[in-house]
């Protein structure tokens, strides 16, 4: 259970690299670690196109730690690639301004008072945001609790985990923050692609900054009559989590109790290795009366789901040594014939 488990964090892991890698990206957008909100046309026009060939990326953005200002470029499934800026115009006050990016520019399509009313889509408080507090307080990259987004749709509030990278001038002052997205739905739908041929259920869990322990995903069950119970082994894994699980980056173990129907289970978790990544165990509840059949999840497996993943991180990382300022349709295409 453990070499199986070790897969999946390790393929995990994989996957959360390709944000922490765009910290490459931003020094080059960037490169005094200054901007000011006449340069997010710019920015983002030689962003966005690297944010449609990853769809995973909910939203990538920047803020402005002297003024407030903000801009990102949002991805949603089911909805158009957008660009919104918040801005602070001398002429005409704060306004919010969303683009449409297309290959010739950002096409403007919408412009409205940015305000203090409190009403999520015309109210941003940069300074507010726990990526930003977060990110200001630890003074390094972190990835962030998970905490509800708003998009300024009308799909409302949904949850996900941000990593954030400040960048502070010479005089040790913090001048911008960076945020990088995954909505939450993100992680479910990696679990579904990756435990397949796993039984039980497998859980990405999260320590937050209090100590205490959050569900952030967890694979379906896969057979119904056990839906419910694996649905209370699974918190109860939560509660009986050690208290300084996740605390030692080559923590590992693995633990057995009773349901009430006095069913014996089994759990197997892991936690994430390496700098810079979150404090999230992964974990696999399964029936002790069941089979593990861990070969069936081989490693051919991992390659083809996971391989476009590294490819399109290393054609990232190819333009990003080449500067952002070249054509990026080229990027966008290369990204697609992966795909296919």
């Amino acid at each position: 259970s453990q070499q199986t488990l070790r897969r999946v964090t390790e393929r995990l892991d994989e996957f959360l690299m390709t944000a922490i890698n765009f910290r490459e990206l931003f020094g080059r957008l960037a490169p005094d670690g200054r901007l000011t909100s006449d340069d997010f046309p710019q920015v983002f026009q030689q962003l966005w196109a690297t944010v449609e060939s990853r769809p995973e990326l909910s939203y990538i953005g920047v803020g402005i730690a002297e003024t407030g200002e903000y801009a990102m470029v949002r991805s949603l499934p089911g909805e158009p690639l957008i660009v919104r800026m918040y801005v602070r115009d001398t002429e005409v006050g704060p306004e919010i301004r969303d683009y449409l990016p297309t290959v010739d520019g950002l096409k403007p399509t919408a412009q409205t008072s940015w305000t203090n009313s409190g009403n999520p889509r015309d109210t941003y408080h940069l300074k507010l945001r726990p990526f930003y507090m977060q990110a200001a307080e630890a003074r390094r990259g972190v990835w962030t609790d998970s905490y509800q987004f708003w998009g300024g749709t009308d799909r409302g509030e949904v949850a996900g985990v941000t990593y954030a990278h400040p960048v502070y001038d010479a005089a040790g002052q913090l001048v911008l923050v960076w945020d990088i997205d995954l909505e939450l739905t993100v992680l479910t739908r990696f679990l579904e692609r990756t435990s397949g041929q796993i039984p039980g259920r497998v859980l990405i869990v999260e320590r937050r900054r209090d100590g205490s322990w959050r569900l952030l995903a967890e694979s379906p069950a896969r057979e119904k009559h056990r839906a419910v119970a694996e649905v209370f082994a699974a918190r109860e894994f939560l509660r009986r989590i050690p208290t300084d699980a996740a605390a030692d980056a080559t923590d590992e173990g693995e633990m057995s109790f009773d349901s009430p129907d006095g069913q014996r289970w089994r759990v197997a978790y892991a936690a994430l290795r390496g700098p810079d990544r979150p404090e999230w165990l992964i974990a696999q509840v399964w029936p002790a009366d069941g089979v593990m059949h861990a070969e069936s999840f081989s490693d051919w497996q991992f390659l083809a789901m996971f391989a476009g993943v590294g490819l399109i991180a290393t054609l990232l990382a190819w333009r990003v040594s080449n500067g952002v300022s070249a054509p990026v349709q080229t990027l966008e295409q290369e990204a697609r014939l992966l795909a296919a």
